[in-house]
């Protein structure tokens, strides 16, 4: 359990947990293996030839290389897959100006304006998954990408809190939440919808059994949610 995570977060769980009646969904299983990511897709999230652009944001302050975090983990085995055009990085929920920024250097632009519909239709596909504060900074990043009209392929919430992360921007084509009842105070959203339905597919909202807010992010369930997702983009190759 991450004590640290608990101070910054205890009066969001007031403010924004309104508890609900349980939807079906996943059990949780045992957490999920950290793995250590290949160095050459490292590298290519660097450079910035990518294909698919993966952006996680962890819960309010926990470490970019906690290998406790759940957060880390997704990225360490979506890395681990071997795919070289697949870049995965991993922001702090207060740091989202760095990561839209590094999303949209993804795209052939020349730094100052936004990117071209030409330019859009043929740079990489965008995935996005957010833990606790992460959920919120992950609706938040994606309403500036739709700004810029920018599509996100697939969008995870896992027990995100605040108000402002119930409702996916157009933008997000499939989206997902998943929730824990086991943490009194801490009780993540246990549903997400669609600002306009049409643009938007929820995949579900999954209650994940056995798990409390502290270790949500390390359920397998929501891992494979992830990694199936990102591997379906590869699927039709």
């Amino acid at each position: 359990m991450r004590w640290r995570n608990k101070i910054p977060l205890l009066l969001a769980a007031f403010c924004c947990s309104v508890p609900v009646a349980a939807q079906s969904g996943y059990t949780a299983g045992a957490p999920a293996r950290s793995v250590r990511p290949p160095r050459l897709s490292a590298a290519l999230s660097a450079t910035g030839a990518c294909r698919f652009v993966v952006a996680g944001f962890r819960g309010a302050i926990e470490d970019p290389n906690d290998r406790h975090s759940g957060v880390v983990a997704i990225r360490n085995r979506l890395l681990a897959l071997g795919h070289p055009d697949l870049c995965a990085r991993i922001y702090s929920p207060y740091r989202q100006g760095r990561a839209i920024n590094w999303i949209l250097s993804q795209f052939d632009r020349d730094g100052s304006d936004p990117p071209t519909v030409d330019a859009i239709a043929h740079g990489p596909k965008i995935i996005l998954y957010g833990y606790s504060l992460g959920a919120w900074a992950m609706m938040a990043v994606a309403r500036q990408l739709n700004k810029e009209k920018i599509p996100i392929q697939v969008g995870v919430e896992v027990d995100g809190m605040w108000s402002a992360s119930k409702t996916v921007p157009p933008n997000i084509i499939e989206a997902a939440n998943f929730y824990q009842r086991k943490s009194l105070l801490m009780k993540g959203r246990d549903t997400i919808r669609a600002r306009d339905p049409e643009t938007s597919r929820i995949d579900g909202n999954f209650r994940v059994n056995g798990q409390g807010h502290y270790t949500i992010d390390l359920a397998p369930e929501v891992s494979d949610f992830v990694v199936a997702k990102v591997e379906a983009l590869y699927a039709p190759e």
